[in-house]
């Protein structure tokens, strides 16, 4: 279990840990915006590959992992071929500071193309004031079997570990409390990938 000083964080990582049970039995997992591979522990894949910008954050999730793959390259550059089962992509579009909101579509888009047929793509983004991420969700829809997304954003300041458990609890159970004020993000979990055209 992963555990954060943030409600939306904490929230985001309970719900995490139940979706990558989603991995179980799958061939390959693919961690997009991996950083330090800080995840690889949640996939339950055959085989791992980590791909990211940043080559540093690459080797240091090698020395950490060893088994795992590493790929260094922007999400928006990933060669066709590299493509997974398992795909997953967390805290890096709308939300890494790094990240330009211009390329939301395009770097869903691609990590849709990266999943394989019957694969489950999951991850997260920020919205912009005004987006309802209904042009994410139409990107999505024609893709795969099913499309959930899950919003929350709001008590994103930190208050301390065992609090923002206690709130990121109160928000499972009370679902308005996820969206109340804050931040505008939303968790997508997209299975069954259909054959591309």
């Amino acid at each position: 279990m992963r555990y954060s000083e943030r409600p939306a964080k904490q929230f985001l990582f309970n719900l995490l840990r139940k979706k990558f049970a989603l991995s179980r039995e799958r061939q390959i997992g693919l961690d997009v915006a991996c950083g330090k591979m800080i995840f690889r522990p949640w996939f339950e894949t055959r085989r791992y590959i980590g791909v990211d910008l940043d080559a540093g954050r690459i080797r240091e999730g090698r020395e950490k992992y060893p088994e795992a793959e590493g790929v260094v390259c922007a999400m928006e550059e990933m060669d066709p071929a590299l493509r997974g089962d398992f795909v997953a992509c967390i805290q890096a579009i709308g939300i890494n500071s790094h990240f330009d909101p211009g390329n939301t579509l395009a770097c869903v888009r691609k990590l849709a193309e990266a999943t394989n047929e019957g694969g489950i793509l999951i991850f997260n983004a920020g919205l912009p004031d005004g987006s309802s991420g209904e042009k994410i969700e139409a990107l999505l829809r024609p893709h795969f079997a099913s499309v959930e997304a899950v919003p929350y954003g709001a008590f994103n300041a930190p208050i301390g570990r065992p609090a923002a458990y206690v709130m990121a609890q109160a928000m499972n159970v009370l679902p308005f409390l996820r969206t109340v004020a804050g931040e505008r993000r939303v968790l997508y979990t997209c299975t069954g990938r259909k054959h591309a055209a």
